[in-house]
């Protein structure tokens, strides 16, 4: 309990800094969720009726980045709106750090049991075999590592 508490507090004082810098920086760049289902053809218009603009779609998200005049007050009429289950700022974030320690062994790796296999094989000679529905054999990263696959839904076809 005493986590969330302070997790809220630390939220409160970021959303608090936020604002702040955003007094006088220009458009606010924000998030604004939509309820699933709606066509994001139609998130400008909404989105234009409140004094915002639309600069990107995020369609995984049900969402769009929007600009909209410094100070903007409609904006709290905007997270009402029947469409709209959420209105956020959209905030560069940094990372302090450079990840996990250079001795600790990736969750996944450990998950896998890996480390009790490296003194029989690392690898070397081993092929490895796929099975996916969603794989994507343009994709630059896996071109020098492809080799070969079958199409066991539609025989004939490409994989």
């Amino acid at each position: 309990m005493a986590l969330w508490v302070l997790a809220y507090w630390w939220y409160l004082a970021l959303l608090a800094a936020i604002a702040k810098t955003q007094a006088g920086s220009g458009p606010w760049r924000k998030i604004v969720v939509f309820r699933p289902g709606l066509d994001p053809a139609s998130y400008e218009s909404v989105l234009r009726g409140f004094g915002g603009r639309l600069a990107k779609t995020l369609p995984i998200a049900d969402a769009a980045v929007a600009l909209f005049p410094a100070g903007e007050a409609r904006l709290e009429t905007l997270a009402k709106h029947p469409q709209v289950t959420a209105v956020e700022d959209d905030c560069t974030v940094a990372l302090c750090g450079t990840g996990q320690p250079a001795e600790e062994i990736p969750w996944g790796v450990a998950r896998v049991e890996a480390p009790a296999a490296w003194s029989r094989s690392l690898g070397s000679g081993v092929k490895v075999g796929l099975i996916d529905t969603g794989v994507d054999l343009r994709h630059p990263d896996l071109q020098e590592n492809l080799k070969g696959g079958i199409n066991l839904l539609c025989p004939g076809q490409p994989p």
